[in-house]
């Protein structure tokens, strides 16, 4: 017992990373024989790295930055164990931004290149674990996947993930079916997933269509996850509504709004929301403007209109979004859109929408709104034009049109 006690305050006392000054007879690598990674020196793996960093430029002109930072030519004297922790913090943040900005090209070579210079130098394999799964995971099924987490040192100060250990032995890729389990009872990691897309958008800024990968990981990982669990809880809509509403508001990346829908779709049919989520919900899909993704976001509102029935209509200010859209002046794609997805798919059931839609207007209109003219041309479009009810429907939307000629 004492010298346990003893133990406990050298550790306590101990210069942070300074296991890391000792020589050994191994060395990690992702490209290498541990031993035969162990016979090169510093040089060698700095130029090894520079040169992966010199192609990884060509695919994306922002590893630029890294230049004068991760391998700037002052960081191969640069050692971890003698920096204080507000300097370490510093390169954690800098090392996960790069790994960010590597996963689109996580499969090539010049990504293990210079991935080969952040284990030499930084032993990003040791503490910056998290980060390396980011990068990783979405490609959790090949073999370069199982040679990075051979490479993670996991253990008690990284709980998380302990779950991942036995695949890390094997060194071998990491199992849809383990994945999607794992997503599926383990909430830390559920949100983890939940947040990647968001994390690396921030990096990548305009050059985030190249996370095609990601937002199919993204996708399939919360989908399956969704599926697996035997009960979907108000836990699960905290972790997945901020990447859907981010999802939903971005103009820029239709790929991870078409995920978003996908995921939101399943998660309606597994729990009833609150009616304020329904709500904002509804007033972002009215706003998303990818032209690809038109008849996505008619099919989602008919979708939600039919799972949230016991609601008598949709926010004011989707449906003033959606009439603007329809008498705009280059002609809207709401109506046209919903026609064509009537004649199209079998079993359809549009009516709850559509009265949806009408009762809103209705309210808007008895509430002496400013946008009249406007309504007016929106429900003659949308009950005039193309659309067909069946006749048990036609009474239900007849009913609400009788209503509104009463205004």
């Amino acid at each position: 017992m004492p010298l346990t006690s003893l133990a406990a305050q050298l550790k306590k006392l101990e210069t942070p990373q300074t296991s890391l000054l000792f020589h050994k007879k191994t060395r990690p690598s992702f490209l290498f024989d541990a031993k035969e990674a162990a016979e090169f020196d510093r040089d060698t793996f700095y130029d090894l790295g520079l040169s992966g960093l010199e192609e990884l430029k060509k695919l994306n002109p922002r590893f630029s930055d890294f230049e004068d930072t991760l391998f700037d030519i002052t960081s191969k004297s640069f050692e971890r164990a003698v920096e204080t922790q507000e300097t370490n913090k510093k390169l954690d943040s800098r090392i996960r931004e790069f790994l960010a900005l590597l996963s689109p090209y996580f499969l090539l070579r010049s990504a293990h290149k210079a991935l080969e210079w952040l284990i030499h130098r930084y032993h990003v394999e040791q503490y910056n674990v998290a980060d390396l799964l980011c990068l990783g995971l979405p490609y959790h099924e090949t073999n370069t996947f199982g040679r990075l987490l051979g490479l993670l040192e996991i253990g008690d100060n990284d709980p998380a993930w302990l779950w991942l250990v036995p695949v890390r032995r094997a060194s071998v890729p990491l199992s849809k079916t383990a994945l999607l389990n794992r997503a599926a009872t383990d909430m830390a990691f559920f949100r983890f997933v939940a947040n990647m897309p968001d994390n690396a958008i921030k990096i990548h800024g305009k050059s985030a269509s190249s996370l095609g990968t990601l937002f199919c990981f993204y996708c399939t990982t919360l989908l399956g996850a969704l599926e697996y669990s035997s009960r979907v809880t108000e836990l699960h809509v905290s972790h997945l509504l901020p990447s859907i509403m981010a999802a939903l508001a971005d103009r820029n990346l239709p790929d991870y709004t078409a995920s978003a829908y996908i995921i939101l779709a399943r998660l309606m049919t597994k729990i009833q929301l609150a009616e304020k989520v329904v709500h904002g919900l509804y007033n972002k899909i009215s706003k998303v403007e990818h032209a690809k993704l038109c008849s996505e976001s008619v099919l989602m509102l008919v979708l939600m209109t039919q799972n949230d029935s016991s609601r008598a209509s949709l926010p004011e200010r989707a449906v003033k979004r959606i009439a603007t859209v329809t008498s705009s002046p280059n002609g809207g794609w709401f109506v046209p859109t919903l026609v064509t997805l009537v004649e199209t798919s079998v079993g359809l059931v549009v009516t709850p929408l559509v009265c949806g839609l009408l009762r809103t207007v209705l309210k808007m209109v008895q509430s002496g709104t400013d946008n009249l003219e406007e309504l007016k041309r929106f429900v003659h479009d949308l009950l005039l034009g193309d659309l067909r009810f069946d006749d048990e429907d036609f009474e239900q939307v007849f009913r609400l049109v009788h209503a509104l000629c009463l205004y």
